[in-house]
């Protein structure tokens, strides 16, 4: 009787410590490979798009993403947190682009873990992330739109002392409006 009880607790362990493995395995290959955004890897991730840019896949991946699921654009990462902050982050210009062609908002709230928050111009100019800044303009961000502590763009290159930056807008108002 004893035999018996022995070897029911053996295969439930063995049973428990194989489904461990297997999903410490998946998770494994989940975050060195990245499984195909076919397998619906949403289900364990909250946002795909987030989740390759954050892990540097190539443009062609994201790519793909996006155009499976664009939608994804607008839905938060982990924590709620933008896309912005992690294209702005490993500084993507391309996938910057990608997500403004898309339909994305350049003046969306990016938010931080206290509440506070601010937009992509902003956040690009403090990281200094001169190209994404390039691509916001040109799909109209406006350097005037304030964040949440009330700062421009205009400020943030002041503050970060962004003379070149600061020398080209200038140059390109006096040639918009002469």
């Amino acid at each position: 009787m004893i035999k018996v009880k022995d070897k029911a607790v053996k295969y439930f362990f063995i049973a428990i410590l194989s489904v461990s493995i297997l999903f410490n395995v998946y998770y494994f290959m989940k975050e060195r490979y990245y499984v195909p955004y076919e397998f619906g890897s949403a289900l364990i991730f909250d946002n795909d798009l987030w989740y390759a840019v954050s892990h540097g896949r190539d443009y062609e991946f994201i790519k793909r993403i996006v155009d499976n699921d664009p939608d994804l654009i607008f839905s938060p990462g982990p924590y709620g947190l933008s896309v912005w902050m992690e294209i702005i982050k490993k500084n993507r210009p391309e996938v910057a682009r990608l997500i403004l062609e898309h339909g994305a908002d350049p003046h969306e709230r990016i938010f931080f873990f206290d509440a506070n928050w601010t937009i992509p111009l902003n956040y690009a100019l403090e990281r200094e992330r001169m190209s994404i800044a390039e691509v916001l303009i040109e799909f109209g961000a406006n350097p005037e739109v304030m964040d949440k502590e009330g700062l421009t763009a205009f400020d943030v290159a002041l503050m970060h002392d962004l003379k070149d930056v600061l020398k080209e807008w200038i140059d390109t108002y006096e040639k918009v409006h002469d």
